[in-house]
């Protein structure tokens, strides 16, 4: 049998330490000023040095300054991504919450978006993915999750999300 929380269910979850973070969720709250913003930069990175990016650095811009936001620009192929799509969406699967009662988790008519965990294992566009992570943000994949996929449903738009590479595609 399938429990779903109803919006007051969820809504006796609220904490009000959730109020900045929903703001900046929705583009209000914090604002950098403009003496800060001017400090951020853009520039190509060799993730301190990583024999694998001296030829082809990372393009990577400051988002924040604290704390330190980054964004990779161009650092999935519009190819790896359609192999990424593919491999997912069969693995799609409604996202969840937890019960507050039993710990569970359960499905929400709160939560529209589906996921999908894809391993290095799967193809060598995965692993490939994952290693350039690996390179850029000097983490081992080793210990990491595996590379997740959101798809995002509003209306009639579909989004994927590749979540480790902060990278939109409609």
């Amino acid at each position: 049998m399938q429990h779903f929380l109803t919006a007051f269910d969820m809504s006796s979850l609220h904490h009000p330490w959730q109020n900045g973070y929903e703001a900046l969720c929705r583009g209000q709250g914090i604002k950098m000023t403009p003496a800060r913003q001017k400090n951020l930069v853009c520039r190509y990175t060799t993730g301190q040095g990583n024999p694998q990016l001296i030829y082809a650095p990372a393009k990577e811009e400051e988002e924040w300054d604290e704390p330190l936001i980054l964004r990779y620009h161009d650092f999935i192929s519009l190819s790896e991504i359609e192999v990424i799509k593919r491999l997912s969406k069969p693995k799609l699967s409604r996202a969840k919450v937890s019960d507050p009662v039993t710990g569970k988790l359960i499905p929400t008519t709160l939560r529209v978006s589906k996921s999908a965990w894809l391993s290095k294992d799967e193809s060598p566009v995965v692993a490939h993915v994952s290693q350039r992570i690996a390179d850029v943000t000097g983490l081992e994949m080793d210990t990491a999750e595996d590379l997740q996929v959101k798809l995002l449903k509003a209306s009639n738009i579909s989004c994927y999300y590749y979540c480790a590479q902060l990278k939109f595609m409609f």
